[in-house]
């Protein structure tokens, strides 16, 4: 049943939280069986391919990793040759084939041969994230230390996720993690973990679901012995109403825009049939030659248009061409900052940084999140991705890294907000929120947080813990029964997306 929900709590004026067409979790109201029968299985298999010479492959700048492919509705018994030998998991989730030269250790899962090894297993504690690349982006930014090594793979393949050290590290490491819905949160995302010096190591591995076996994730009801459990638990938010509208029977945020199926008091502002936008609200911005000028600097273009421009301080030239530019001032307690960014021409990384009237070298690259400097004690912090793009690093403006996030997704796409908040940085990705370095998923023990936002001035988001979605604000926290809220859509869709307004929270589910 797809409903709209409402939740009201007291301590703002109206805070709303509106839930429609929810995907609803199975909740216990009895012991039940953890697995339930469904057919057919489907089977993952995943083989690394490499060089027939190990010395060939060690000579080569590329390494040659693991590719998965899904093959639905197909059971894969995996053969070992004669050189190999082949581990299957006593639950019988997967099995690895792997050179039959390794030799046990004492470590569990784990086989070596000289300064080359191979493990697997699971990521239980990550059972519940909603998407697999959020696992790898947990594995190099979170479990692994210090992420500037790491490298998430984030082309899309379904299925599977993989990070590697960079190719610069004598002793490379390489994860590729495999998902399997079917399975329970403890056995849902199988690793494999391989470590060599001069090659690759060639192995195999085989998704195996159970016959006639399918998981279905079954959370209890919500109650005080349930939250006790919790690590890292905030305060609960109390002077909660929770109010909900039925929608129509077959209702999809990820299909279909589900504004026009609210009932009128619970639509937002702009939806409504009494809202007439304001024909005297003006969005123009004074224009960008304004504001340089208002710093003693002019742009001028030779050809007349608006193409590439000359930047001049004073009467006196001082870039030449100028493709574009970007101006940021400050007012500070001690003095202004204002800064300056100029690209010289399209295409090109060559970049300068203006900063109160001295000229830096400046890093520029197109996948750069698209978000403005903010001025963090006294000093501007800049997004930038890496020049490999594997990484989005909070700079500072002579370049030096403050934070570096191995990401899971383009660089440009990467970041949802930056901000200066109460004396703290906030830098909001997909799925997870660091602040003043620290990984707020990691502290607090959620696996994604996401719509993290202002509200009243306090913050507010949505996370995932232990399977289900919950709603923090001010530092309290509301648990709600639900699994999954819809979050990320695009384009007509994105009306689905959770939204802030005066106060309140609107999202589908």
């Amino acid at each position: 049943m797809r409903v709209l929900r409402i939740v009201s709590i007291a301590m703002f004026a109206s805070l709303v939280l509106s839930a429609a067409g929810c995907i609803n979790s199975t909740f216990k109201t009895e012991p039940t069986k953890s697995f339930i029968p469904s057919s057919p299985t489907s089977t993952i298999n995943s083989t690394v391919t490499q060089e027939s010479s190990c010395l060939a492959t060690a000579a080569s700048s590329q390494t040659m990793w693991a590719t998965a492919s899904v093959i639905p509705h197909e059971n894969i018994v995996p053969t070992p040759r004669p050189d190999e030998q082949i581990y299957t998991d006593p639950a019988g989730w997967y099995s690895v084939i792997f050179p039959g030269d390794f030799e046990p250790t004492n470590l569990e899962n784990r086989f070596s041969k000289d300064n080359r090894y191979i493990k697997f297993g699971y990521l239980p504690d990550l059972g519940n994230v909603a998407g697999i690349n959020n696992v790898c982006a947990w594995l190099g930014n979170i479990i692994e230390e210090d992420p500037e090594k790491w490298i998430v793979d984030w082309a899309f393949r379904p299925g599977s996720c993989s990070i590697s050290t960079k190719q610069d590290i004598p002793f490379q490491v390489k994860y590729e993690v495999f998902d399997n819905p079917d399975a329970d949160p403890g056995h849902r995302f199988v690793y494999v973990k391989t470590s060599w010096r001069d090659c690759p190591i060639e192995y195999k591995f085989s998704l195996l679901n159970p016959i006639g076996q399918k998981h279905t994730q079954e959370l209890d009801l919500i109650n005080a012995e349930l939250l006790t459990e919790w690590e890292n638990i905030a305060p609960i938010l109390d002077n909660v109403t929770v109010k909900e509208y039925i929608l129509p029977a077959g209702s999809n945020p990820y299909r279909e825009m589900l504004i026009s199926s609210l009932p009128e008091e619970a639509k937002p502002y702009w939806a409504r049939d009494s809202y007439t936008p304001s024909v005297h609200r003006s969005t123009e911005e004074p224009p960008a030659e304004n504001i340089l000028e208002s710093l003693g600097y002019e742009m001028k273009y030779p050809d007349g248009i608006n193409n590439y421009g000359q930047l001049f301080r004073d009467g006196r030239l001082l870039f030449d061409p100028v493709w574009k530019t970007n101006t940021y001032k400050f007012d500070t307690d001690s003095e202004i900052i204002y800064a300056i960014e100029v690209v010289s021409e399209y295409g090109k990384n060559e970049a300068y940084l203006v900063l109160n009237d001295i000229i830096h070298q400046w890093s520029y690259s197109h996948q750069d999140p698209g978000f403005p400097p903010i001025i963090h004690q006294d000093e501007l912090l800049w997004i930038r991705a890496d020049e490999e793009w594997d990484h989005v690093q909070i700079i500072n403006s002579y370049q030096e890294v403050i934070f570096s996030f191995a990401i899971n997704t383009e660089p440009m796409l990467s970041t949802r907000n930056f901000l200066n908040w109460d004396g703290h940085w906030v830098w909001v990705l997909r799925d997870y929120v660091i602040l003043d370095g620290e990984i707020l998923n990691e502290v607090l023990g959620f696996q994604e947080i996401y719509y993290w936002r202002l509200i009243d001035g306090k913050p507010s988001y949505f996370f995932r813990k232990d399977g289900r979605v919950g709603f923090s604000f001010d530092g309290k926290i509301y648990p709600l029964e639900y699994q999954n809220i819809a979050v990320y859509l695009c384009c007509g869709y994105a009306v689905n997306n959770p939204s802030a307004e005066d106060n309140s929270v609107r999202f589908f589910c």
